[in-house]
């Protein structure tokens, strides 16, 4: 599983490459601000994240292919996702796989 999961931050959605698959949850999921503040998301959207990513990365279908994680090139939105998959990551027993 090494090397299988990225993230890219992108002003477009990415075109379809042969062995990558790339998903966003930057339609899926909205911060809502209590403020003027940015994030991160409540533990229930993280959840649901980590359930999405983990789900992907085990299909069957999905075992040879490469992962990208991408959202907007807004700080804000970069901020968040780099969040996510710092916390599913250090919470998943993948976390040893997924660093090689």
């Amino acid at each position: 599983m090494a090397g299988r999961l990225s993230f890219m931050a992108c002003s477009t959605e990415p075109a379809a490459i042969p062995g990558v698959h790339y998903f966003s949850m930057d339609k899926v999921m909205t911060y809502r601000p209590f403020c003027a503040d940015f994030g991160p998301f409540n533990l229930g959207m993280t959840h649901h994240f980590c359930e999405v990513l983990k789900d992907q990365l085990r299909m069957p279908r999905m075992a040879n292919v490469k992962i990208v994680y991408f959202t907007s090139t807004q700080p804000n939105d970069i901020t968040n996702a780099m969040f996510l998959l710092g916390t599913d990551c250090s919470q998943s027993p993948l976390y040893s796989d997924l660093i090689g």
